[in-house]
Formats: C-alpha cells, sequence, structure tokens
C-alpha cells in the first residue's frame, strides 16, 4: 500500500497531508483511517516540511528530491494560500509587498503580538524562516527585511529594490496625510494619533500593531466607562500602496478586524484601509465587514492620486539611477499640496540630486549605505562617492525647507557617531583604508551657532580625515560647477533661499 502514497507524490507533486489522504480514500479505496495511517508511516524518500504545522494539524509533506524545487515552491504556495492558517496569512502579506522590513512584520503579518491560542508575529517569523520559506535580506535604503526564500536568490530580486523603496517613501507621505485629515475632521484624539516611524514601538490597538491609530470619542465609537466616563473608541487605519490589493491580500487586515471584534474589553473601531486599487471581491469582502476599504483618490481627490503616482513614478526611477530635472520640477508642484506631510521626502529627493552632483563628478556612488560596528551599532550614510579608491567621500544629506533649523542634535550625532562609524569601517576596507576620507554635510536648512562651532572644532581637530560643511551658497556653486541649468533650478527652486540664488540667477 505504501507504494500507493510514492505514487501520488511522484505523479500530482508535493501537498498537504489532509489533501493526500482524501486522495488515498479517492483514488485508491482506502478508508481514512488506513489513509491516515499510511500517510503516518511514510514512504521512501517523503519528508515533512518542519517548523509548519497547519489547520487541524496538517502538514506539508513532499520528496527530498522535489526539496526547493520549482514544483515544491508551487506547491507549497498553492497549500499556504489556500488554509487559513496564520502561517497562510503571512506569506499573502509578504507576497502582496515582495518584501517587508523587519520593523513592519508585525503590521503586516495579520497575527496578535499576545493573545490566547493564537501564534504572535516573533514565532511566525521563527517557524517559517527555520522552515526556509522566509529569508531575512539587507536591501540598501531599506535595511533588514523579509522576503519569500524562492526569490531571494534571483537578479530579479534586487532589480525590485527601487520600487519598494518607493512605495514605503511614498506610504510614509501618506500616513501623515490621512493623520492631518483625522485631526481637521475630528475623527481622533487631535495630538493622540500615532503613525509608524515616529516612535520605537509601532500604534497598537488591543492585540494588534497598526501603520495608524488614535483614540476617538466620536459618538458611534464611544461607550460608557466606569463611573459614567466615556470610553473611547479607536481610528485605525493600515496603508499598502502601488499594488492592486488581490483576494489573499486583504486577508491579513481582515484577520486582524474579526480578531479583535472578540476582545470584549476593547473599545468600537473604524478601520480604514488604504490601498491604490482592489480587486472587486477583495473590495466588496471588506466592504460587507464594515471596514473602510479606501484608495487615494476616494480620500484624497484625482489631483493628489496622480501626483502620488508621479512621485512613485519618479523614485523609482531615481532608485535606478535616472534623474530627470523636469519631471522633479514638476513633482514638486503637485506634493507641496501635502504641506508638512512631505518634509520626510524632501530630504529624500534632495539626496538623490545630491547623488547625481557626485556622480557627474567622476564618482561611483552609493545611497543609504548602512554600515554596522563590532557592538552591533548601526549608521546609514545618505551618500558615498568613491573616486578611483584614491577619495572617499561620505555625505550626510540635510535637504530641509531653507527656512528651517536643523536640530542640532542631528549635528552631534553625525560628528560623535556616523563619522567614528564610518571612518572604522573605511580602515578597514580594501581599496579604502589607505584613501583620502572626507566627511561633508550638505545643509539647506539653518545651523545654530552652537552647531556650526560643533564642526569647525571637529574639522580644526581632525588630520587623518577632512570635515567639511556645505551651506546653501556651497550647494549652489557645487550644481552650477556641473553646467546643467535645470538640474541647478531644481535645487535653487525647491532647496534655497530667494536670497542664495538671486546672486547667481538660475534660469531654465
Amino acid at each position: 500500500m505504501a507504494k500507493s502514497l510514492a505514487t501520488l507524490l511522484v505523479e500530482d507533486g508535493p501537498g498537504l497531508s489532509t489533501d493526500l489522504a482524501e486522495q488515498l480514500v479517492s483514488q485508491y479505496g482506502l478508508s481514512e483511517a488506513a489513509a491516515r495511517k499510511q500517510i503516518s508511516r511514510g514512504c521512501v524518500g517523503m519528508k515533512r516540511l518542519a517548523h509548519l504545522v497547519f489547520n487541524k494539524g496538517s502538514r506539508f509533506i513532499y520528496l527530498e528530491k522535489d526539496y526547493r524545487s520549482p514544483w515544491f515552491w508551487e506547491k507549497l504556495i498553492e497549500a499556504l494560500l489556500k488554509t487559513n492558517s496564520a502561517y497562510s496569512i503571512a506569506f499573502a502579506a509578504i507576497r502582496e509587498r515582495g518584501a517587508i522590513p523587519v520593523r513592519y512584520f508585525p503590521i503586516a503579518c495579520g497575527a496578535p503580538v499576545k493573545q490566547l491560542k493564537h501564534l504572535s508575529p516573533d514565532t511566525i517569523l521563527s517557524n517559517m524562516k527555520k522552515a526556509g520559506v522566509l529569508e531575512e535580506k539587507e536591501i540598501p535604503g531599506m535595511g533588514a527585511c523579509i522576503v519569500l526564500s524562492k526569490d531571494a536568490s534571483l537578479q530579479s530580486f534586487l532589480d525590485e529594490a527601487p520600487r519598494w523603496r518607493a512605495r514605503l517613501q511614498t506610504e510614509r507621505i501618506v500616513l501623515n496625510a490621512v493623520r492631518d485629515w483625522a485631526r481637521n475632521l475630528g475623527f481622533a484624539s487631535y495630538d493622540k494619533i500615532e503613525i509608524r516611524d515616529e516612535k520605537e514601538k509601532l500604534p497598537m490597538v488591543g492585540t494588534y500593531f497598526w501603520d495608524m491609530a488614535g483614540p476617538s470619542f466620536l459618538a458611534p465609537l464611544m461607550t460608557a466607562g466606569n463611573a459614567n466616563k466615556p470610553k473611547p473608541g479607536f481610528l485605525i487605519c493600515d496603508v499598502l500602496l502601488n499594488v492592486e490589493i488581490s483576494n489573499h491580500g486583504i486577508r491579513p487586515f481582515v484577520n486582524k478586524y474579526a480578531t479583535l471584534t472578540s476582545l470584549r474589553k476593547l473599545g468600537k473601531c473604524l478601520y480604514i484601509i488604504l490601498a491604490e486599487s482592489y480587486v472587486p471581491e477583495a473590495f466588496f469582502f471588506a466592504k460587507q465587514r464594515g471596514l473602510v476599504p479606501a484608495t487615494i483618490k476616494s480620500l484624497f481627490g484625482s489631483e493628489v492620486a496622480n501626483g502620488l503616482k508621479q512621485l512613485t513614478d519618479v523614485l523609482i526611477d531615481v532608485g535606478r539611477g535616472s534623474v530627470d530635472p523636469e519631471k522633479f520640477n514638476s513633482l514638486f508642484e503637485k506634493i507641496d499640496k501635502f504641506e508638512g506631510a512631505v518634509s520626510n521626502i524632501r530630504g529624500s529627493l534632495f539626496e538623490f540630486l545630491v547623488a547625481e552632483a557626485v556622480r557627474r563628478n567622476g564618482n561611483h556612488v552609493h545611497m543609504n549605505f548602512e554600515i554596522k560596528n563590532e557592538t552591533g551599532d548601526k549608521v546609514e550614510i545618505d551618500v558615498i562617492g568613491v573616486k578611483d579608491n584614491i577619495e572617499i567621500r561620505f555625505i550626510e544629506c540635510k535637504g530641509y525647507n531653507p527656512k528651517a533649523q536643523i536640530d542640532d542634535e542631528e549635528i552631534d550625532k553625525w560628528i560623535e557617531k556616523r563619522i567614528p562609524i564610518a571612518r572604522r569601517y573605511a580602515l578597514k576596507t580594501p581599496g579604502w583604508k589607505n584613501a583620502t576620507l572626507v566627511f561633508e554635510l550638505w545643509a539647506t536648512g539653518k545651523l545654530s551657532k552652537n552647531a556650526q562651532l560643533k564642526i569647525a572644532q571637529a574639522s580644526a581637530q581632525t588630520k587623518k580625515y577632512s570635515i567639511k560643511l556645505l551651506g546653501p551658497e556651497d550647494i549652489l556653486d557645487r550644481f552650477l560647477q556641473l553646467n546643467d541649468t535645470k538640474l541647478t533650478y531644481v535645487v535653487s527652486q525647491h532647496f534655497l533661499a530667494p536670497e542664495v540664488t538671486s546672486p547667481k540667477t538660475v534660469l531654465l
């Protein structure tokens, strides 16, 4: 009888033990008990995927010769997507995105942090990594990320990195904009709406982490508390841009909602998921459960939606080393509508412009280069310019609004942490250790006198390397030297004050 199980695995490929048992009953006439016993005993070359247990104790079974083959991945993905286990929901979240920063995995995976009879995000991630389904990879500009093992070794994996980075940057703008919208309408307490990235701890309601969350005293969400004191509800929002959310992609969000409804002590919640678009089935799946499947267009209008789409396209282009000054200029005219929400992306765009200027001066350029020291401390260098391994330039970019003040704390971090760690790294890197090291701060905003003094003192105290401050006038001169009026116009219009640019009139 064992031959029938082997035949199934050879002819039909890997599968869940419950499915294989049903096939043994239907195709070979075994009783259910006999089928289960045969699978328990196994056959020559049969393996069970370690660490992952599906619904009703089902295991994924395969022949050792098929491990990690295209057939193996096809069948495993099919098994993951057809079940409703915690692993399948987490898998769907990663498959929808391509890559998830480790920090955001607890938000995206659809699992509660601590809840009886539920696997936590840490347990899910650990088991899926041990099973070889997921891997942790360093992606430039994103840091440590969770990806599907089947894709991790492909060149197309890194080719997608600019698109993933662009998505995260656009989502950051959108979350700020949604928070402003919620504040202006009074949907949640003004100063208590939290979004991811702002604090060490992620926004949390109930037993789940969210991209955005805040307490709400709207009448439909409030309930009676102790001593007649009203108990607030919560406004909750998750965001996923640059993809059309699929039937499987909506599941992590819906699972979070469904589980929270079982918590009796939790206040009422208004659940919003914000996306670019949805397949019809996913849209109605969320609507039928009383959730709000919103889009950028439905929330902010067509003009803003088009502006964000253009922003994403530009970020993808610059992430692949293509800088079009005209697209940049047009983009700024659109994203300025987001007012304060654009501050973070302004800095990112400035980094790309600086990288382009450094590249045109004959340097090989690295962007968002992460360095870790012996004790595990990490720093990210915005731009590194390498010229024939003779000179290495480590550039810190502060692309602020020209009227904005750069915090002294940022200067302290640059001098006391980023420069020492980067220097030690360079001295241990073959080809770099004998090069001239230059550390530059490109700052379009204002520096306090104290910050300027610290930089001057640090520069005077160094002999083995250089520390330089490039203010607005210096930055303008660097771009003027490129003889590219369009590129210089973008910098002068959107990063430099008129009193800096007017003496050296820059025209398109």
